[in-house]
């Protein structure tokens, strides 16, 4: 079943509690990187969201746990499908991890497809299309030894609109926040209805959303890292190459073959 936007008892997860420790987390991601190295298996993680919601937050500790040698956090902004001569999901391609290494969206394929439809009046037919062409690429990236996280930062709408007056409030951290985002928040409804339709026709058996609870900045980093840790834990090897029997071959610099 497909998850949904509603802002019905935000703050669940406050209520049951911190969750797993940061730290702790952190360190089983430091971990989990070395096995997704040694099986050169690619990593693609998703954040989306409301704006202040505590995505940058996340994206922060994930990489500070991470060798910086292969991963990288990929921010590219939205563009109108059909503004380009290319196809419209070509920009991401050229941003898609090779073997080993992990990338990480700040944004990602879906605010283009969530603009057309609240902003450009996107029809039904070539909104299909586009959830059809999102679940193909990914389905292709899944076949080619690659992990996909999607992660959906949701909060209340008054705790949206306190946070964003609090930033906008401020000379420095108003510059975080574009138009687009501030647009996103005064047309909340038509949003909450695109991205439940995205839920909807995206959430895939190898590319399943998750949404995390977002009321609290602090425990909604702690939920999605330990969902992220749990998802690698899951697909990951819990072996190294060798000793699960591979024709394991190592080159020293010389070029001298070792068994």
């Amino acid at each position: 079943m497909p998850i949904e936007l509603t802002d019905g008892q935000p703050g669940a997860a406050k209520e049951e509690g911190a969750g797993d420790d940061l730290a702790e987390v952190r360190a089983r991601l430091m971990g989990l990187q070395l096995r997704q190295l040694a099986h050169r298996q690619r990593l693609i993680l998703l954040v989306e969201g409301w704006e202040a919601s505590g995505k940058r937050a996340f994206l922060r500790q994930v990489l500070g746990s991470l060798d910086p040698c292969s991963a990288q956090c990929i921010c590219l902004d939205p563009s109108a499908i059909g503004s380009e001569d290319r196809h419209w999901l070509a920009k991401y391609w050229n941003a898609l991890p090779g073997a080993g290494h992990s990338r990480l969206f700040y944004k990602s394929w879906y605010r283009s497809l969530v603009d057309e439809r609240v902003l450009r009046g996107m029809s039904d037919e070539n909104w299909t299309r586009g959830c059809d062409e999102i679940n193909e690429f990914e389905a292709q990236q899944r076949d080619h030894d690659t992990i996909i996280v999607k992660l959906f930062f949701h909060c209340s709408a008054p705790t949206l609109e306190r946070r964003m007056k609090k930033r906008l409030a401020d000379p420095w951290q108003r510059q975080l926040t574009a138009d687009g985002e501030i647009e996103a928040r005064d047309r909340r409804n038509d949003y909450v209805s695109a991205w439940n339709a995205v839920f909807e026709d995206t959430d895939t058996r190898w590319a399943p959303w998750k949404l995390v609870d977002a009321e609290d900045h602090d425990i909604a980093v702690r939920a999605a890292a330990a969902h992220l840790v749990d998802v690698l834990d899951k697909a990951l090897p819990d072996a190294p190459p060798a000793e699960q029997g591979e024709d394991h071959e190592v080159i020293d610099f010389p070029g001298k073959a070792l068994r």
